[in-house]
């Protein structure tokens, strides 16, 4: 197994992504980790490049990539728009097909990057889509955005509550937990719904599959349009930790999704 970072070139920005590519190519495979948002990123860090190395240790080639304005890509989150992360991802998708010399790409999305995971795999016309604990519209990310900082404003002298609404009104950027959200991003977001999405990649024939991570094997209502293709994982909500957390049980049934 290979694994080197660097960076690609979208729109004249520098994206830093790492590849990991089995000993010889062409790969079995081309797999794109589309990871959690904001907050969510660290704690799924660590396991998500786990998974990347095992799937390279299985002849597929993989890419984990930072958004522009996040992680050590080009840019400030403050200017971070929907449409320019779609272009981020869409050329980490171009460069992991590649890189693997493979002719289709699999994505997997995690959390809210499913929601961009989705869409990428629409343009891409990938060979599957693999949703892991997605959050289903951008609404409701918003809304999580807003619960934790409201709850850090409980709970931290040092935290403030927002009117996230009234500051974006005023044309102003939202910090939530140290992530700026601007009034153009913020506009796009509810505008975004994965079930959409779900319906555009089963009529192209897309393999879509998802993982429901709980230690309840319930499916809340929005799951019920992919309760059949649906695995349900008890285990800690890898997103929610306040250190890093690394899942064998999430990993494997990434795995076997994407088998």
């Amino acid at each position: 197994m290979n694994e080197s970072s660097g960076y690609i070139s979208v729109n004249d920005k520098p994206i830093y992504a790492t590849a990991f590519l089995p000993d010889a190519l062409p790969a079995k495979n081309a797999v794109l980790l589309v990871e959690p948002f904001a907050e969510e990123k660290r704690p799924a860090f660590r396991m998500l490049v786990r998974l990347a190395r095992k799937l390279a240790e299985m002849d597929c080639a993989t890419l984990r990539f930072d958004l522009s304005g996040t992680g050590d890509s080009a840019g400030e989150h403050e200017e971070a728009t929907w449409n320019a992360w779609l272009d981020d991802a869409n050329k980490a998708a171009e460069t992991v097909k590649e890189l693997a010399q493979a002719p289709s790409v699999t994505i997997v999305g995690a959390r809210a990057g499913a929601l961009l995971a989705a869409q990428v795999a629409i343009a891409q016309k990938a060979s599957k889509l693999v949703l892991v604990e997605p959050i289903f519209n951008g609404e409701d990310l918003l809304r999580d955005l807003e619960r934790r900082q409201a709850i850090k404003a409980m709970t931290d002298n040092s935290a403030a509550n927002v009117d996230a609404k009234n500051q974006w009104d005023k044309g102003e950027a939202v910090d939530f937990g140290g992530y700026l959200f601007n009034p153009t991003l913020a506009s796009q977001l509810p505008t975004i719904k994965l079930q959409d999405q779900i319906d555009t990649l089963n009529a192209d024939k897309c393999n879509v599959k998802a993982i429901r991570v709980s230690a309840s094997k319930k499916l809340p209502p929005a799951w019920k349009a992919i309760e059949e293709n649906t695995v349900c994982v008890q285990d800690k909500p890898f997103w929610g930790q306040l250190d890093y957390y690394e899942s064998d049980f999430v990993i494997e049934a990434i795995i076997n999704a994407l088998n």
